[in-house]
C-alpha cells in the first residue's frame, strides 16, 4: 500500500541529507539505487518502479510538483499496482528516457511502460508515458489499466482545482475507446494537463486519499458519472466537463479497458505537461518552505 506523504518526504527526499551521516543504513542505500532519475534542462523526474510510489517526484526549476503518479491493472477478478507483479527489467538508455517491463506469469501478460522527459523551457516540462500490454496467456484476456495522479502544484497540498473533460454521460461497453478526453489541474500560475491517445472509459476526481484507498483496498469501480456535471461546451455538444473539484488536495484517475486475443497487444500513450511561473531568485528560495508544507500532508 502507498506510503504516507510524510513517509515519502523522509524517504528519497531526505536521501541527500542522510548520505552525510556516518550511520547511513543499507536499506536507504538500496532504496536510492532503485530509483530511476530522468533529467532534461531544468526538469527532473524520479521513478521508483519497484513500489507503488511510482513516479514520485517531478521537479521543474527546483520545485517539486508531484507526489505520486502510477498505474494499476484489473484482471481475473483482482486489482493491483503494476509493481506488485514483481521487479521489472529496467532500461535507462539516456538521461531523458527509461523503460520498465513487468512479466505477469500468473495472469499471462507482459506490461511495458516507457518514459520520456522533455524540459521544453525553464518553466515548462513534458513527460510522455507509453504503456503496452501483450497477452501471453494463450486465451482471450480482458484487462483494465488505471492511471492515478496526485499532483501537489506550487509545492502545496491544498490549493489545487481539477477537471476531467470528455464524454461522461453515457454507459460505455467493455472495451469501448470513447470516454474522457483530458485532465487538468491548476493552482494560481501553476498548471498541469494530461492528454491521452486512447480515451479512457471511466474517470474520477476526488480529494486525497479517497481514490487511492479504493484502488488499494477494494474492487469498487471508478465513477463514470460526475458529482458535478457542467453544461456541454459551447460549439462542442458532444463534450461535457466533470468538475472543477477544489480547491483542495485533489487527485484524478482514469481507466481503459482492453479485450486482447491470444498473442495480441494494445496500450495507451499519455502526454503530461507542467507549467510553472518563470523562475526567479525569490521563487527558488521557497523550495525549502514547499518541502515543509508537503511534510504536513497525512497518508491513509
Amino acid at each position: 500500500m502507498q506510503a504516507s506523504k510524510t513517509t515519502k518526504l523522509l524517504g528519497f527526499k531526505s536521501f541527500v541529507l542522510a548520505c552525510l551521516c556516518v550511520g547511513l543504513t543499507l536499506t536507504l542505500a538500496m532504496e536510492a539505487q532503485a530509483v530511476v532519475q530522468l533529467t532534461d534542462g531544468t526538469s527532473v523526474v524520479n521513478i521508483d518502479p519497484d513500489t507503488q510510489a511510482g513516479v514520485r517526484d517531478w521537479l521543474v526549476g527546483g520545485e517539486d510538483q508531484l507526489f505520486q503518479q502510477w498505474w494499476w491493472v484489473e484482471v481475473n477478478g483482482s486489482r493491483f499496482s503494476i509493481d506488485a507483479i514483481g521487479s521489472p527489467v529496467v532500461s535507462n538508455p539516456s538521461a531523458d528516457k527509461a523503460s520498465a517491463i513487468y512479466n505477469d506469469l500468473i495472469n499471462g501478460f507482459v506490461l511495458e511502460i516507457a518514459f520520456e522527459l522533455a524540459g521544453t523551457a525553464s518553466n515548462q516540462s513534458l513527460l510522455k508515458e507509453l504503456v503496452t500490454i501483450q497477452n501471453t496467456s494463450g486465451d482471450d484476456l480482458d484487462i483494465s489499466l488505471v492511471m492515478y495522479s496526485d499532483f501537489d502544484l506550487a509545492g502545496t497540498t491544498g490549493g489545487d482545482t481539477a477537471s476531467l473533460l470528455g464524454l461522461n454521460d453515457s454507459v460505455f461497453p467493455f472495451g469501448s475507446t470513447v470516454g474522457w478526453e483530458r485532465a487538468t489541474q491548476a493552482d494560481g500560475a501553476y498548471s498541469h494537463s494530461a492528454i491521452w491517445n486512447g480515451l479512457p472509459r471511466l474517470g474520477e476526481l476526488d480529494f486525497y486519499n479517497n481514490t487511492l484507498t479504493k484502488l488499494t483496498s477494494t474492487l469498487n469501480p471508478l465513477s463514470d458519472d460526475a458529482g458535478v456535471v457542467l453544461p456541454p461546451t459551447v460549439g462542442a455538444t458532444s463534450l461535457s466537463e466533470y468538475g472543477p473539484l477544489g480547491p483542495g488536495d485533489t487527485t484524478y484517475a482514469v481507466q481503459w479497458d482492453f479485450s486482447l486475443p491470444a498473442g495480441a497487444s494494445d496500450g495507451v500513450g499519455v502526454d503530461k505537461r507542467l507549467v510553472t511561473p518563470e523562475p526567479t531568485t525569490a521563487l527558488l528560495s521557497l523550495v525549502g518552505l514547499a518541502m515543509l508544507l508537503r511534510f504536513r500532508k497525512q497518508g491513509s
